[in-house]
């Protein structure tokens, strides 16, 4: 058998198995890896060394395609291995047989070749495989430690009581969806200097629900390469998977290269580009939050490098940014579609619109909150704030869509409320001054700033931890940059009008 008949088995098995349900392949986090994205995967490891003994691990194989795709990334090695295991580990029962088939396949390709490969298909949880006491993951270091692990995980949300999160937890390790469970197990398993290439969300990359994630991680790993996708759609298209997806490799090792590859293509098919940037530039030195930043090209840099560059912290501005206080299904009593002269304005994020802030709105939010003694330690004081939206649309063209809710918007009305999917800049709990707000507005809504912003945010949350995280420019530029833009108010929700703007009064003072 030949390599290429080995890719074209694969598939055709893959496309058996993606004939169940799509809720089936939901609830187990379930998407199989397409051969050209396998082969990305694959590609991203660093060159074998002379006689080398490769033990690889793919946990949650699926049928095989990674695993396969690892093989012929072996064959094209200038070094050949002097010998080769495969450890597969697979919960689905369904797929169990046909990952054999390929693991078969695997082995026919090897003997054709002369290659010594010896391969073991487990069915079983793979969390709960680390946490029992097998030979395959006892403490003996011979049969424990991989030199490589090639892996799609599953990837679907797990709650704090789910049997994973306590499989988790007894590991040490504390993760909101149970992919980046699997790869911190993954990576426990591997020998020094091993290496792990995978394909995951991009999520992982910022926020506080994989902050401790990232920090075990970069403990004893040392990121080596990434692959970006530009397009949501085009990694998982088979199975209409609108996720934005990362390829990353990285080595057990505390020695930290000085460049990181991060390659970059709209689809797995489409042609590639490479861009070498500074380790430095990608894990920001000192960074407690530990915050992955991927740029894909020159403007990406360009950009960071214009963000990192500002003087002033959030926190030296004398502002800070916060969710609104307003949660909706627990103030449901005291929601009102409609004003009375017991309540106040409410704000949601459908309330900002592209020229400002569309209230009241016909829809099925509401405009209006109850003032009562349930809902006042709630409601903030009438002020300059700018708003920023904590979601945006998969396929919002910016990812950070601030307004400014200015003082007189409700004149009539001593407090506002504001709801808990909107983001508030703001001074102690209080508005900002105009020029200041329209400023920070201007400079949040700015091309070069969302284009900062999608180097490390990988999915449509907008954190205030990573508002707050970023760099800004002095309050006396702020302001300037506001007054300019309180003369010209569409310059504050066209990207390029007020990318311009930026640029002008930003670099000139």
């Amino acid at each position: 058998m030949t390599s290429a008949q080995l890719t074209t088995d694969v598939e055709r098995l893959r496309a058996e198995a993606a004939n169940r349900p799509r809720e089936e392949k939901e609830q187990l986090g379930q998407f199989l890896t397409p051969p050209d994205v396998a082969e990305l995967v694959a590609s991203l490891f660093q060159p074998l060394p002379l006689a080398a003994r490769v033990r690889l691990l793919d946990p949650g194989a699926g049928i095989g395609s990674l695993t396969a795709a690892f093989l012929k990334w072996l064959i094209q090695q200038e070094n050949r291995p002097a010998s080769v295991e495969i450890v597969t580990v697979e919960l689905d029962d369904t797929l169990t047989p046909l990952l054999k088939e390929t693991l078969k396949s695997c082995e026919a390709v090897a003997d054709s070749l002369g290659f010594p490969l010896r391969t073991q298909a487990i069915q079983a949880d793979f969390l709960e495989l680390c946490n029992d006491e097998m030979d395959l993951f006892s403490s003996t270091r011979a049969l424990r430690e991989f030199t490589h692990v090639i892996m799609n995980p599953p990837y679907r949300k797990i709650s704090s009581d789910s049997l994973e999160r306590q499989l988790l937890s007894k590991r040490g390790i504390e993760v909101s969806n149970i992919y980046a469970g699997f790869v911190a197990l993954a990576t426990a398993l591997l020998s020094n200097s091993g290496e792990l290439s995978a394909i995951t969300p991009r999520s992982f990359c910022n926020g506080t629900y994989f902050k401790d994630f990232r920090q075990k991680f970069f403990s004893s790993m040392t990121l080596q390469s990434a692959h970006v996708f530009v397009s949501r759609q085009k990694a998982f298209a088979q199975d209409a998977v609108l996720q934005e997806n990362v390829i990353f490799a990285a080595r057990k090792t505390t020695a930290r290269p000085a460049y990181v590859s991060i390659r970059t293509s709209n689809g797995p098919e489409s042609r590639k580009s490479e861009n070498l940037v500074a380790y430095s530039m990608v894990l920001t030195p000192h960074d407690r939050e530990m915050v992955i930043h991927l740029p894909a090209d020159e403007h990406g840099m360009g950009a960071m490098a214009f963000v990192t560059r500002q003087p002033a912290s959030l926190q030296g501005l004398g502002l800070n940014v916060s969710t609104g206080p307003v949660v909706d299904f627990r103030a449901r009593d005291f929601l009102l579609d409609e004003l009375n002269k017991q309540s106040v304005p409410l704000l949601y994020p459908g309330h900002l619109s592209r020229e400002g802030i569309d209230w009241p709105k016909t829809g099925r939010k509401p405009n209006a909150i109850m003032v009562a003694p349930e809902t006042t330690w709630s409601l903030l004081p009438t002020g300059n704030y700018v708003l920023t939206k904590r979601f945006t649309s998969k396929e919002e063209k910016r990812r950070i869509v601030a307004r400014v809710l200015e003082s007189d918007r409700f004149p009539k009305h001593r407090l506002v409320g504001l709801e808990n999917h909107l983001n508030y800049f703001h001074s102690g709990g209080k508005g900002l001054d105009a020029d200041l707000a329209f400023g920070l507005a201007s400079y949040l809504n700015s091309t070069i700033v969302d284009l900062y912003f999608r180097q490390f945010n990988g999915h449509t949350q907008v954190n205030a931890g990573d508002l707050r995280m970023m760099r800004y420019p002095e309050v006396k530029e702020l302001r300037l940059l506001g007054r300019a833009a309180q003369e010209d108010r569409a310059s504050m929700y066209d990207q390029q009008r007020a990318d311009e703007l930026v640029r002008k009064i930003i670099q000139t003072t």
